[in-house]
């Protein structure tokens, strides 16, 4: 019997909305790999479903003294519930990443890159915090301390493999970082990275979510439900991706002083 048979969905991975009505589920509890991301992408992604409303950005998220945890899925999703309230939107017109959100809270659920050819899906790990503390919240941001509420249950403790563009931070946040092989793209356009023999570990990265979904794993593909329910993906207003530069400007700015 094979052990797809034996577990319980009781026991699977889950990736929740900040309101509840939106629940993914995924056939694992492992993910494929970890990443910490220091990308401005990603501040933008968080940052763009906050100004809809959606869940505000850990304080040290927002601070940009903190990376953001990714962690990569096979790409079937098991939806839950709150399928209708599914929307898909992207940063910019080319961009190769779509992105997942919610209409029921304005959450940031998953997002696909087309460079990982239909492998794998991200989702990064959110701390909701206390929604009762909403009115003591900055614009963006939630204040410290939060009572621990997170997006994703049910997902096996893993420690980052690598840490992705740290060259977007400030140097001296990335000084206090612990160290880990790093990587991001030259003026070329080439993936460069430290310390030496960061080549390795970038391979055993790529192994991991460049591996095809294996046979017959339950759930839907990203693209496919998009398909199936005929998603048109939105690009980021003009007006409030300009707004979220500006927050990352002005934070920038403060620490400099």
């Amino acid at each position: 019997i094979s052990s797809n048979v034996t577990r319980t969905t009781a026991t699977m991975a889950t990736l929740t909305c900040n309101c509840g009505e939106t629940i993914i589920r995924f056939d694992t509890t492992t993910p494929r790999a970890t990443v910490e991301c220091c990308c401005d992408d990603c501040h933008k992604r968080l940052s763009y479903c906050a100004k809809l409303g959606g869940p505000a950005l850990e304080h040290g998220i927002y601070e940009r003294t903190r990376p953001i945890t990714i962690r990569y899925f096979d790409n079937r999703l098991s939806i839950v519930k709150g399928r209708a309230n599914l929307k898909f939107f992207k940063l910019r017109p080319d961009s190769g990443v779509v992105n997942m959100a919610t209409s029921c809270c304005n959450t940031f659920m998953l997002k696909e890159n087309i460079r990982y050819q239909g492998t794998v899906v991200a989702a990064i790990d959110q701390d909701y915090g206390n929604a009762d503390n909403a009115d003591l919240a900055l614009e963006d941001h939630q204040p410290r301390p939060v009572e621990h509420r997170h997006n994703l249950a049910n997902v096996e403790a893993q420690e980052a493999i690598i840490r992705t563009f740290p060259d977007d931070w400030l140097p001296e946040h990335i000084s206090f970082l612990k160290p880990i092989p790093s990587i991001w793209f030259d003026e070329g356009g080439n993936v460069v990275g430290q310390p030496d023999g960061w080549e390795a570990t970038f391979d055993a990265y790529m192994e991991r979510v460049m591996a095809h979904v294996p046979p017959m794993m339950p759930g839907i593909e990203f693209g496919v439900l998009m398909a199936e329910d005929k998603h048109e993906v939105e690009v980021a207003t003009e007006k409030i991706f300009t707004d979220t530069n500006a927050v990352t400007a002005d934070a920038k700015a403060a620490i400099a002083q």
